[in-house]
């Protein structure tokens, strides 16, 4: 007897709403795999065919967007890590530098840089388009 197809597509959605609700906690494939009630191995290769990355890579990429989210809002290295989920902050560093191509100090620095720039001169940063839909000349 086989499973619906319609029930393992609602349980690897299940699995990955678990994931976008949890990804600041300690949780690995083999929690995910069980909140989705299948082998952590046949999980894994049907969260990739769905979403095209592994359950790993989508956890990575979701932490990865808050810790930019945070940084950029002068949140420390330190309290980024841990409320992100990451045990060590130089594996965190590692992985950002990895994916960023910059530290996490060099990334929150340039958000800060980029803030002032647009402070002081906030019609430079305005879409062309939406500038010439007002009538300004750019």
């Amino acid at each position: 007897m086989s499973i619906p197809r319609i029930y393992v597509y609602k349980q690897i959605i299940e699995a990955k709403l678990f994931i976008d609700a949890n990804f600041r906690e300690k949780i690995d494939l083999e929690l995910i795999a069980n909140q989705a009630c299948f082998s952590k191995f046949h999980f894994h290769r049907l969260f990739k065919t769905c979403y095209h990355k592994t359950p790993l890579e989508y956890l990575t990429y979701l932490r990865l967007n808050e810790a930019k989210t945070l940084l950029s809002k002068g949140v420390s290295t330190q309290e980024v890590c841990c409320s992100i989920g990451f045990e060590s902050a130089s594996s965190f560093i590692k992985l950002f530098k990895k994916k960023e191509l910059m530290t996490p100090l060099e990334f929150s620095e340039m958000k800060k840089n980029n803030s002032k720039k647009i402070e002081q001169n906030p019609l430079n940063y305005i879409p062309t388009d939406f500038a010439q839909y007002l009538g300004w000349k750019t």
